[in-house]
């Protein structure tokens, strides 16, 4: 099964006249499995990728083996655990939610920093509402 983008819908809305207006609303479709999935949020077997609107790019310098170049255009992201929001309380940084953000991206904890530190704002901002969504703020399924 391939990663699944959530489709978007158009809804028409009439107007008082009963006809069709112009103006388009969008919402995000279920995808079948009882949860509405953040823009740019993807799911394949229980791993998350969340896709940037502006891709980082990370320069490697080696003496030996010159520069290599690595484009980051999505975040591996895993779901929270209590030994995060553990790590998170007792941290004693500031910046709690990016801390948050550093554990859930699947990538070597210097990258995954260096990667955040270069993240467009908007993507940075929408990244964080993919990080409380995946740490409760989904609705039960009743399962």
């Amino acid at each position: 099964m391939s990663a699944r983008v959530p489709d978007l819908v158009v809804i028409e809305e009439e107007d008082e006249r009963g006809a069709a207006s112009s103006a388009d609303a969008a919402i995000m479709a279920d995808d079948g499995d009882g949860e509405d999935l953040p823009a740019g949020l993807t799911e394949k077997d229980g791993a998350y990728s969340f896709a940037l609107t502006r891709p980082v790019k990370l320069v490697y310098k080696s003496a030996t083996k010159g520069d290599r170049v690595e484009v980051i255009d999505a975040l591996p992201i895993r779901r929270l655990t209590g030994g995060d929001m553990r790590a998170m309380m007792t941290s004693g940084r500031s910046d709690g939610g990016l801390l948050l953000l550093e554990l859930a991206v699947m990538m070597p904890e210097l990258q995954a920093r260096k990667v955040l530190d270069k993240l467009d704002a908007a993507d940075l901002m929408r990244a964080m509402g993919v990080i409380g969504f995946l740490s409760g703020g989904s609705r039960p399924t009743g399962r």
